[in-house]
């Protein structure tokens, strides 16, 4: 008797359909306890957001479910590499994603029969509001055979149908793309549509907000494999019983035009495929992917972006993965639409999940590499700069941090001259505020630099009565710099509290004093200190 391969060490894939068939929750200890649910994101988004600005004018906001989405596709190496393991390794190796802010959707994907996101992936894409899907995928002579096997008879494709359901409920992942690639006979492709229309439904009765995607490859009625790189009425069938489709790489303009007719009012549910290797996709992949993305984006499609993990697995000796990091999405962020969190108390360290060092409460615990996607926290909605390119004023410090592998170093940026002062954009959020209330910022600071004594303001945006402003906070006086009873190791925790009005504050920012000493910014926290009415 085959049984699932996951345990509380490892997170793994199903590779054989009968175990899948005839799965069960495990009984034996298993990391699904410790998935966390996702968290709630701001209503409203921010198009092209960078990280700072020159005055406190806010942008243009947009709402949420009236935009294109970001589709993640995370195919690398084959797939459970260093994050499988469950407790992280001891190697600052493995590859982490933290623009969480601006995609929608994260799939995990590997050619494994039943793909189940590692742990650490479903809690750093759920600590930053993201849906994530595991992949089910058949392929060629073998997915047939699987195919042949499984709609032999209603009852064995209810069970594998159920079976799908519960493991995604247990996991605590959000849905699944179907990526068949193999042929479907014929006469067989009426109750391969009823499993996928059974699939959804079991689905939704689980969560409404899980999310089925096909996958442009099968044909209808005739089960072929035939891509068709376009919305039309060959996959059409399949994408009226799903969430979304995720269409082929080599589209052409016409393409797009037909996707766009097809789709009705569901054009944001056409996810059109992006190849970051460039494998026949317009731009060439690559750095060139924002030519591909500029395109759909033209119809107000959505995009799915297949292997970003590129920037890591392809990167030369010599090179930097967080500086190709940066200069893809930097590419991209023009045509991207980034949010926020929508709930309080909120708290981030900015961890990444990875350093060659670990503080604990500004202490040094432990200077070896580590790598562990759950500790991840909560990232800026901001784009934020790397190592290695001296125009970023915001990047990610390893040399010291408070709680994690780092923090995020603030400063003027080599390029400026003068004494020009900016925003430095943290979050876009969507935080309802009373008359009455006071909103509390507590914040944990460090001077980089010694015998420095560097301010740092909170820019906060508000909007009352429909009308938008930004306010500057300064640091309460009476506690500035102080430490309580707490030992910070150096750092020092300072508040800036805020009466709002009735209304909402859509985002958060930060700017250095006017000497721009730079400043080392280790945790946030926003909470709500509630007046009673």
């Amino acid at each position: 008797m085959f049984s699932d391969p996951n345990s509380c060490e490892l997170c793994q894939p199903i590779r054989m359909v009968d175990v899948v068939i005839n799965w069960q929750q495990p009984k034996h200890p298993n990391w699904a306890e410790n998935v966390i649910k996702r968290t709630e994101r701001s209503k409203e988004c921010f198009k092209g957001l960078r990280h700072c600005r020159t005055d406190f004018i806010p942008n243009d906001k947009f709402s949420r479910n009236n935009v294109p989405k970001t589709l993640y596709c995370h195919d690398m190496a084959g797939g459970y590499l260093h994050d499988k393991y469950v407790k992280g390794t001891d190697k600052n190796e493995g590859f982490e994603f933290f623009r969480w802010a601006c995609i929608d959707i994260f799939v995990y994907f590997s050619h494994n029969l039943l793909t189940i996101p590692p742990l650490g992936w479903i809690n750093a894409a759920h600590k930053n509001g993201v849906t994530v899907l595991g992949t089910l995928i058949t392929e060629g002579s073998r997915g047939e055979a699987i195919w042949n096997k499984l709609l032999m008879s209603k009852i064995v494709i209810e069970k594998f149908t159920n079976s799908l359901a519960n493991i995604c409920k247990f996991y605590g992942f959000d849905g699944y793309l179907i990526n068949v690639e193999n042929r479907i006979e014929p006469e067989k492709i009426g109750l391969f549509c009823e499993f996928i229309r059974n699939l959804k439904d079991r689905l939704k009765n689980d969560n409404a907000d899980n999310l089925l995607i096909w996958y442009d490859s099968v044909i209808y009625p005739h089960g072929h494999v035939y891509y068709q790189n376009a919305l039309n009425d060959l996959n059409k069938p399949f994408f009226d019983l799903c969430d979304g489709i995720f269409l082929n790489y080599t589209w052409t303009e016409k393409d797009l035009e037909m996707s766009l007719m097809k789709a009705g009012q569901r054009k944001l549910d056409v996810f059109v495929g992006v190849d970051v290797f460039g494998r026949g996709c317009k731009g060439g992949g690559g750095f060139g992917t924002v030519e591909a993305v500029e395109e759909v984006r033209k119809r107000g499609l959505s995009v799915a972006l297949f292997a970003p993990g590129w920037v890591h697995e392809c990167c030369q000796p010599g090179e930097q993965f967080l500086s190709r990091d940066y200069k893809f999405w930097d590419y991209l962020y023009e045509h991207l639409y980034v949010s926020g969190p929508s709930y309080l108390p909120f708290q981030t360290n900015f961890c990444l999940g990875r350093g060659k060092k670990f503080f604990i409460n500004g202490k040094l615990e432990k200077e070896e590499p580590w790598y562990d996607l759950t500790r991840q926290d909560y990232q800026i909605s901001g784009l934020i700069g790397a190592h290695g390119l001296v125009d970023s004023c915001l990047v990610y410090y390893e040399e010291d941090g408070f709680n994690g592998g780092g923090c995020l170093l603030i400063r003027k940026s080599p390029s400026e001259t003068g004494k020009a002062q900016h925003v430095d954009r943290l979050f876009v959020c969507d935080f309802p505020t009373r008359k009455g209330d006071k909103l509390i910022f507590s914040i944990i600071t460090k001077p980089l630099l010694v015998n420095t004594n560097p301010k740092l303001y909170i820019i906060v945006s508000l909007e009352e009565n429909n009308m938008d402003k930004s306010v500057c906070l300064e640091v309460n006086k009476s506690d500035e710099g102080k430490t309580g009873d707490e030992n910070l190791n150096g750092w020092a925790r300072c508040e800036y509290i805020l009466e709002p009005p009735t209304g909402r504050v859509f985002e958060i920012g930060c700017m250095l004093g006017v000497d721009n000493s730079p400043l080392l910014l280790g945790e946030l926290n926003i909470y709500k200190a509630t007046v009673p009415h």
